[in-house]
């Protein structure tokens, strides 16, 4: 995945990477007048030309300024759930102060009347209700982008009490527990209708984060070294899984490389389409069933040159290079739970200090050195300059970034306290970096 939620859903979204279609620099937050750009069709949008019925049940954060970039306009024919990246799980505002909105949305209604309710609940008795009304004759997309296990840390207390004689003292780290415990629950509600309605046995289940963990937020990526943000392995490994009766073969960890691209045209080749030649992602369908090779040899990681320095990662089979600042977590974190606070542990073991007096390049060997412990460029100058090439050879199919400063049209207080579209001109086509 990509080191940020909004990236990751672009990729996801569209097979395409983040830098070829203008989502690559940060989150899409609060007022910035932006959004996914027209151009690009949505895995939504191809699926509905396939005849199916799409809908989404949680978060959309791919813009809302207009209201072409919502999920309506965007390949689904129902939506209920937040336009932003995070908010209360039970008010459902959010924003930085002293700005604040309700952001929650039944299709294009504002759905006040989920204030004060923790948004489990709905999005449970929506996704159940769509699987009950389901026509059988029509195929079904049902995506389900999880506000759990993002902040703030607010889940029912039956969880949290899950960990009452759990080892874990950390009081943040055991609400964390809690939302996963809970997210498993409102998984265990989709697989129960999916069977009481009889949509089960031909369905498959993709399931996967969208970016790592946030020790500050008691996530963790440990051994993984660098977290949310970071284009280490701990900002972008995530976990992720295929579940179907249609599996011939189970019980296996897949070893081969996928990137986030790769889940848009392995959908659609399920569902019996082909995505646009010229998309990024693979179908990954043939290669994962089978537990075989991945026809994937090389990945982009980002390529960011918003700020003005070029910042980016690609990996080539075990090789990882990465150039400008690769995020603020230089080392390895590991959950203190006796304490209750979390160390930054920069010093583990004798090699660390070849990482941390390297300069903005990067080159490790995953195969070898998975936790990016060792960088290598002065032992491999000839892979350092061929990936440093290849890196820079895609700038000629990069666009500049949509994200654009706040925009005070867009705040809560011209929309009646809410978070609503409305007050930009949505952009269709990116501009050519320059």
């Amino acid at each position: 995945m990509l080191p940020l939620c909004t990236p990751s859903r672009a990729a996801l979204m569209t097979g395409y990477y983040p830098y070829r279609t203008g989502m690559q620099h940060d989150v899409l937050f609060y007022t910035v007048p932006a959004g996914l750009p027209l151009q690009f069709p949505t895995m939504g949008d191809y699926l509905k030309r396939l005849g199916y019925a799409t809908h989404i049940v949680g978060k959309w954060n791919l813009g809302f300024c207009n209201w072409k970039y919502t999920p309506l306009e965007r390949g689904f024919d129902s939506f209920l759930g937040y336009y932003q990246a995070s908010e209360f799980y039970i008010n459902h505002t959010t924003g930085v102060a002293p700005i604040f909105g309700f952001d929650f949305r039944n299709n294009s209604k504002v759905a006040w009347e989920y204030f004060n309710v923790h948004s489990s609940i709905p999005f449970v008795k929506q996704v159940t209700n769509i699987i009950a009304n389901h026509d059988s004759s029509k195929p079904l997309f049902l995506y389900i982008p999880s506000q759990y296990v993002h902040d703030p840390h607010q889940v029912p207390q039956k969880y949290v009490n899950l960990y009452d004689n759990s080892p874990i003292t950390n009081p943040i780290r055991r609400q964390f527990q809690g939302m996963a415990s809970a997210m498993d629950d409102d998984v265990g509600h989709v697989i129960a209708a999916l069977k009481k309605y009889g949509l089960y046995e031909n369905s498959v289940i993709g399931f996967t984060s969208d970016n790592g963990a946030h020790p500050q937020n008691a996530g963790n990526n440990y051994p993984l070294r660098g977290w949310k943000g970071t284009l280490f392995e701990g900002g972008t490994r995530v976990p992720g899984f295929f579940h179907s009766p249609l599996l011939t073969k189970t019980g296996f960890v897949y070893e081969g490389l996928m990137h986030a691209v790769d889940w848009m045209p392995t959908f659609i080749h399920l569902a019996g389409g082909i995505a646009d030649s010229d998309i990024d992602g693979m179908n990954m369908w043939p290669s994962i069933t089978n537990n075989q090779q991945s026809p994937r040899s090389e990945m982009i990681y980002n390529l960011d040159t918003t700020t003005g320095n070029f910042v980016g990662a690609i990996r080539e089979s075990n090789w990882k290079l990465t150039i400008g600042e690769p995020g603020n977590a230089s080392g390895w974190v590991r959950p203190q739970d006796v304490s209750g606070s979390y160390a930054y542990d920069l010093h583990e073991g004798p090699i660390a200090n070849e990482v941390e007096n390297s300069t903005d390049v990067y080159l490790f060997n995953l195969e070898f050195d998975p936790t990016e412990h060792f960088d290598l460029k002065e032992l491999y100058p000839s892979i350092k300059t061929r990936l440093l090439q290849r890196l820079r050879s895609h700038l000629k199919i990069t666009v500049q970034s949509v994200y654009r400063p706040y925009d005070s049209a867009g705040e809560p207080k011209n929309y009646n306290g809410t978070w609503s579209p409305g007050w930009c001109q949505a952009i269709v086509h990116p501009q050519k970096l320059e």
